[in-house]
């Protein structure tokens, strides 16, 4: 009688606890209720948030004003990489009387909030709530499920520090990824390298720190959730560099095989080796003809399979002729590259500065910094 009173009372428990458990963690295709209210202006030329390290996000490219905020650790970001930061989520209008129809968007995770935002509410840029619901009336209730997202736009680095002196310290962080937005590593190595590549941490969000970094040019190679891996060759070639570097290469495309170089001409040739492709086989008489003529004409060779030679081949890249800075977007087909701020080789009075001053700050310190 005791046992069966026991356990009454822990199912009793059981069921108590169950019911004040935050939102269970969006996963892919189920839907949750959340609340939502609007954040910024409709007016916003830029947006620059904080908690992902995206740095300024322009509107005029991806995710355009299609962002929204969560708390650390909420259920829309706890169990996802990198915080959540880069995921994406569709939302809907569940507001009684203050919805616009049935219209959905979708938004990707730009930044972190500590003002309206708990374990399921999150803000939402006025310009994309606008399209659910009117932003004047305030907050509020939505369905939201999270969905894979799609850029539509290449693999861009934006790159926060960059020193290139005292043994080199970088910080940055990985835009536009597919899927489910986040990474679980980013390396980076000297494009002239042939092997070495260092690991870089994710100290906070969508940051990835490294120290003891080789001299510019740089490859960044990173790799997906699902265990797919991209190089970005190139990517970075001025010390000191600062801004958005688009690439020309992205998860999922036919034309990227794994590891495979984001540029042609950014692989040297091998030594000795001619820049056209080698000569075929000069064909051998068929049996018919060499037994009906005891002695065949001589067959004149083709200019291309006389050894020792080379043809020029159209579009062959010439030897010597590589590509050291990354492609730009006109080349790769994508839109312009949003332009950025550059810092080409520091002044002498900004190397004795740098030459004096201590040791980057640590991962622990970044994150006071960058967090808001």
């Amino acid at each position: 009688m005791a046992g069966a009173h026991g356990a009454a009372v822990l199912i009793l428990l059981c069921v108590l606890v169950a019911s004040q458990a935050p939102v269970a963690h969006a996963q892919a295709g189920d839907s949750v209720e959340g609340f939502t209210n609007p954040f910024g202006d409709e007016a916003d030329g830029s947006l620059d948030l904080g908690g992902c390290a995206y740095g300024q996000l322009d509107p005029a490219e991806y995710p355009f004003y299609d962002v929204m905020l969560v708390a650390p650790g909420s259920a829309l970001a706890a169990g996802n990489t990198l915080n959540g930061c880069g995921s994406c989520y569709e939302i809907q209008c569940a507001d009684q009387g203050r919805c616009k129809g049935t219209k959905t968007v979708t938004a990707m995770v730009g930044g972190t909030c500590s003002e309206g935002c708990d374990d399921s509410s999150f803000n939402l840029h006025v310009n994309t709530f606008s399209q659910l619901s009117s932003p004047q009336d305030g907050g509020i209730s939505v369905r939201i499920r999270k969905v894979s997202c799609a850029p539509g736009e290449n693999i861009l680095v934006t790159v926060n520090e960059y020193r290139a002196t005292e043994g080199g310290y970088i910080k940055l962080a990985i835009r536009n990824v597919p899927g489910d937005g986040g990474l679980t590593a980013l390396e980076i190595k000297g494009s002239n390298e042939a092997g070495g590549w260092r690991s870089a941490d994710n100290t906070f969000g969508a940051a990835w720190e490294a120290s003891l970094i080789p001299n510019p040019p740089l490859d960044i190679r990173i790799t997906n959730t699902k265990g797919e891996r991209l190089i970005l060759r190139g990517i970075i070639t001025t010390p000191g560099f600062l801004g958005d570097a688009l690439s020309d290469v992205q998860f999922g495309k036919p034309s990227n095989a794994s590891e495979a170089p984001s540029r042609p001409d950014a692989s040297p040739a091998a030594p000795g080796a001619s820049p056209s492709p080698a000569a075929l086989p000069r064909p051998s008489p068929l049996p018919s003809l060499v037994a009906s003529s005891p002695s065949p004409s001589p067959i004149t060779p083709s200019p291309t399979s006389v050894p020792g030679t080379t043809s020029p081949t159209v579009g062959a890249v010439p030897s010597g002729s590589t590509s050291s800075a990354p492609a730009t977007a006109q080349a790769a087909g994508g839109p312009p590259r949003r332009p950025t701020s550059t810092s080409p080789s520091p002044s002498p009075a900004k190397e004795m500065e740098e030459a004096n001053s201590p040791l980057p700050p640590g991962p622990a310190a970044s994150r006071l910094l960058d967090s808001p």
